[in-house]
């Protein structure tokens, strides 16, 4: 096909996924991972997802996904409960079992992602919570008149 007539090729491959890497409880002995169901995102579109750590392990760890490259999760602030009592290097007064994402979809196309909560029975001690996800665009360095 003649470079004139071919589509013009997006900042993204909306194909591409970005894989769930089991980050939601790593170096968490006593964690359990909470899946969310796959939830499709309209073109231009955003949803939020809600998840909930169970009652045996109420505190939220960590979170990973699974998702599309043109899709950019995003950590809403935790609920905290502010009468549950502050333990030493944990998430404020012991955090919440309660977890928000807030997912934009970028892209031309739907695209699908799928949530992993950490949770566990002990108020965990991190340093360190993933706040957003997305991947950098494939197409980035292709620029009219070709790649620089």
């Amino acid at each position: 096909m003649p470079a004139a007539a071919q589509k013009p090729q997006g900042l993204y491959d909306e194909s591409r996924v970005l894989a769930h890497s089991n980050n939601e409880c790593r170096g968490i002995a006593d964690c359990v991972t909470v899946e969310s169901r796959e939830r499709r995102v309209a073109k231009g579109q955003s949803v939020t997802l809600n998840l909930r750590c169970p009652a045996a392990t109420p505190y939220v760890v960590n979170w990973d996904t699974e998702q599309n490259e043109h899709l950019v999760a995003t950590a809403l602030p935790l609920l905290v409960d502010l009468t549950a009592p502050a333990v030493a290097g944990s998430l404020p007064n012991g955090s919440s079992s309660h977890f928000s994402l807030s997912v934009v979809n970028n892209g031309d196309s739907v695209g699908r992602i799928t949530a992993f909560l950490g949770c566990a029975a002990s108020p965990p001690r991190v340093a360190a919570v993933l706040r957003q996800r997305s991947g950098v665009p494939s197409n980035h360095g292709v620029f009219p008149g070709g790649a620089r």
